[in-house]
């Protein structure tokens, strides 16, 4: 597994992706492999599966990011203008505008921050639960917070 340096060449590419989250352990990843509408986008343990392989397309600064199930990363309310604050990332067949940034420009490895477009939010990778048997943790849209470092996103190869 590589770091991505040039975002927008690995999209000209159709490079296949991991979203890595601010430990670079975990991965984004379709909760339970599921392929439909609204599926929850969690924080997982990076492993050798395809329901951790994304695709980004557009640029140079606002993406759509797509699953291996060719749906989009989104959030509930992206469609209906619903308040996307706290809200869990999902999928769907409706693209969502991410404005994809690095945090340092002289760092061309990441982290980046993956904001939506419309509502100013940023993605936020949590940590698991410390009483949860269960490997997984949430992602959702929070308020940006440059110093967060939940915010912070890395992408590499799949």
């Amino acid at each position: 597994m590589q770091l991505i340096s040039n975002l927008s060449a690995a999209v000209t590419a159709a490079t296949f992706l991991r979203i890595l989250d601010f430990s670079k352990q975990n991965g984004f990843d379709l909760a339970n492999g599921g392929c439909t509408d609204l599926t929850p986008v969690q924080s997982f343990a990076v492993a050798p599966v395809l329901n951790q392989r994304w695709t980004m397309t557009g640029g140079p600064t606002v993406f759509n990011i797509v699953s291996t199930c060719n749906t989009f990363l989104t959030y509930p309310g992206a469609q209906s203008g619903a308040i996307a604050l706290r809200s869990q990332a999902t999928t769907r067949s409706t693209a969502t505008n991410w404005t994809v940034s690095l945090v340092n420009p002289a760092v061309s490895t990441g982290p980046w921050t993956i904001i939506d477009a419309v509502t100013n939010t940023a993605l936020t990778s949590w940590d698991r639960h410390p009483d949860s048997a269960l490997p997984d943790a949430p992602i959702t849209l929070e308020e940006r917070n440059a110093t967060d470092t939940r915010q912070q996103f890395w992408f590499a190869t799949f």
